[in-house]
């Protein structure tokens, strides 16, 4: 139940946004208070590759752990999911883009 919460509450967000031309960190979430464990999940629009979502998690990651390393493990590729957003007057149909990392501080 909390995915599909999280899932309607993320392409809600993304319908906002999906046409701008930066990746965005979503959510931050505290996995463990004693280990510092963080999952960490940016979204992105089609304007955004890989990499530049990478950054945008490595910039929270900064942000979260202070100017210490943070370990950084990705969850795996981008994955895509078509959204319905609403541009120029009409319902149009983009690609979003998401990508997760789990952060150790």
């Amino acid at each position: 139940m909390k995915v599909k919460i999280l899932g309607a509450a993320l392409k809600g967000l993304l319908a906002a946004v999906p046409l701008s031309g930066c990746g965005a960190v979503t959510s931050v979430e505290k996995l463990d208070q004693e280990v510092k464990l963080y999952r960490i999940i940016a979204h992105g629009s089609a304007f955004q590759r890989n990499n530049q979502l990478r950054e945008a998690i490595g910039a929270k990651a900064e942000d979260v752990c202070g100017p210490s390393k943070a370990s950084i493990n990705y969850d795996g590729p981008l994955k895509s999911e078509e959204i319905e957003t609403y541009v120029n007057g009409r319902f149009t149909k983009v690609h979003a883009y998401t990508l997760g990392a789990l952060i150790k501080c």
